[in-house]
């Protein structure tokens, strides 16, 4: 999941999803890498960020249902121009992999197996031992990520984010993709000050994104 958030100031700079967009979120990870998964999760994650800067919080209970099947439908995308620009690969298993996992999301999410089923999918797809959604595998960690923003113990910026970490293992990467999603959805002023004053760097990082 290393590559995903390439994605991320590409999708601020844009603000509204498009064919533009999702051109530039494939072609910026196949600089880095050729993994379909981390291929497709970027322009998953670019998708993602445009469609919650165009929400409120309040609508989430509304429109998670929706944002899951058109989050299906961007990665399907991706999977078909994959295939189109890489046939080579067309035979190997995995071609609707991440689309998959978002299918099972909207149909499991409310089971309480629901991340132990992400393990087991994710397993069908590599030869990693996937334990843990948070083990940092592009197919397990996206959805989880996901999974802490639609449906979040306590609504908020800091519980949504503070919740995610207690995942472990790569909380890194969990928590950029949770702190990107969740950012766009509550919207900076949501953001405890102690942890805008307190960051390192803050204000370089407040500079560029004004800048953007």
């Amino acid at each position: 999941s290393l590559f995903t958030s390439l994605a991320v100031p590409l999708a601020l700079f844009q603000g509204k999803w498009s064919k533009t967009l999702a051109r530039q979120c494939f072609e910026a990870c196949l600089l880095m890498s050729r993994n379909r998964y981390e291929v497709v999760g970027t322009v998953l994650t670019g998708f993602l960020v445009t469609r919650f800067l165009a929400l409120c919080p309040e609508e989430i209970p509304l429109v998670s249902v929706n944002i899951l099947q058109e989050a299906e439908e961007v990665c399907q995308q991706a999977e078909a121009e994959y295939l189109q620009r890489f046939p080579e690969f067309e035979n190997e298993k995995g071609s609707h992999a991440m689309s998959g996992a978002l299918k099972g999301f909207a149909d499991k999410s409310k089971d309480p197996d629901f991340l132990q089923w992400l393990c087991e999918y994710a397993n069908t797809f590599t030869s990693l031992d996937i334990r843990h959604p948070s083990q940092g595998f592009v197919l397990t960690l996206l959805p989880l990520a996901l999974h802490c923003v639609l449906l979040p113990q306590d609504s908020g910026f800091a519980s949504t984010l503070t919740h995610s970490l207690s995942h472990g293992r790569e909380t890194e990467m969990l928590g950029a993709l949770v702190g990107t999603w969740a950012g766009a959805l509550y919207g900076f002023d949501n953001i405890p000050a102690t942890w805008k004053s307190g960051l390192v760097n803050a204000k370089e990082i407040r500079l560029r994104a004004e800048a953007l």
